[in-house]
């Protein structure tokens, strides 16, 4: 039954149960935000476990594949301030947190061809070229 449900082994927590943890956390601190959780649901995420899932999250997103065979005719990029916070909890400062979609034609929708933090828009740039073109 577990495998036919797809359960992770080994986890409190399933990927779907975390969605309003991590949406505070994007408004919130780490702790605050497994508070608010469980305030409103009577359970969920400590903070740890918030920071870990978006950890595993950054790390399995780090490198995207050559999007070389597919034709993008529109590509859009655009970027916003993010505040990072540290493994204690004390804020790392404020970083360009930075996207980029691709859409192959008209009426085709836009995917998402990579996300960067604290990069340049040259670095952007040539690591688009290189898995673009």
């Amino acid at each position: 039954m577990v495998r036919r449900l797809r359960i992770e082994a080994y986890r409190r927590y399933q990927r779907e149960a975390m969605e309003a943890g991590i949406g505070q956390v994007i408004h919130l601190s780490y702790r605050l935000a497994g508070a608010e959780v469980r305030r409103i649901r009577g359970h969920g995420p400590a903070k740890s476990t918030l920071y870990r899932f978006l950890q595993e999250v950054a790390e399995g997103y780090g490198e995207w594949p050559s999007f070389k065979h597919r034709c993008f005719r529109f590509l859009m990029v655009d970027g916003t301030k993010v505040s990072l916070q540290g493994r204690g909890g004390g804020s790392e400062g404020k970083r360009q947190m930075r996207w980029a979609l691709a859409s192959e034609g008209v009426g085709r929708p836009f995917e998402l061809v990579g996300f960067w933090v604290g990069k340049d828009w040259a670095f952007i740039r040539r690591e688009l070229e290189s898995c673009l073109n």
